[in-house]
């Protein structure tokens, strides 16, 4: 394995298909938004690849102050393999100097998908990522943060969802 990262507008088709099945509709702003964003400065949209082959799709947002992957999601066919835990690893090191978090659904026994919260809060915590106990709500899903070992506040959490969202969209989402 040997990935690179592009810049997402040279696989559109791929990250849309990608994109639509990885996230459930409440959990996704339209696909145009992070374009939008990557083409203002205000977002790194990613495509993930492993030489010429397109294996996932990773979104970077925020601050000088504040960073956040906020979309990362990896092809079926190639989950199991290590790209998700490079990916991490990757970020991870290009913003080591600077607070850096992602947010996760929280663990529910109840909720539809429980066996996957419990399976991908465990590939995180597998990749250094930790729970620090700050709740969140997005659009009226709740998350859970969660760092590689950095300090961070709801008010940096703040910080780098408006960077994204910008003004207008941060007041309808964030609650």
């Amino acid at each position: 394995m040997s990935i690179h990262f592009e810049d997402a507008r040279k696989h559109k088709e791929k990250i849309k298909r990608l994109f639509l099945a990885a996230f459930p509709r409440d959990e996704r702003p339209p696909i145009g938004l992070l374009y939008w964003r990557q083409r203002q400065k205000k977002a790194s949209f990613r495509a993930v690849m492993d030489g010429e082959k397109f294996v996932g799709l990773a979104l970077i947002c925020g601050t000088e102050n504040v960073q956040t992957l906020m979309f990362l999601a990896i092809e079926e066919t190639c989950r199991g393999m290590g790209y998700g835990g490079e990916v991490l690893k990757r970020v991870k090191e290009e913003y080591r100097d600077v607070p850096f978090f992602l947010c996760a659904e929280p663990l529910d026994e109840q909720a539809e998908n429980a066996k996957e919260r419990i399976d991908r809060l465990r590939f995180y915590a597998h990749n250094g990522f930790t729970e620090i106990g700050l709740m969140v709500q997005e659009a009226g899903v709740p998350y859970t943060v969660l760092t590689p070992g950095t300090p961070l506040s709801r008010a940096q959490y703040l910080e780098a969802v408006k960077a994204f969202f910008g003004k207008v969209y941060y007041h309808l989402i964030i609650k």
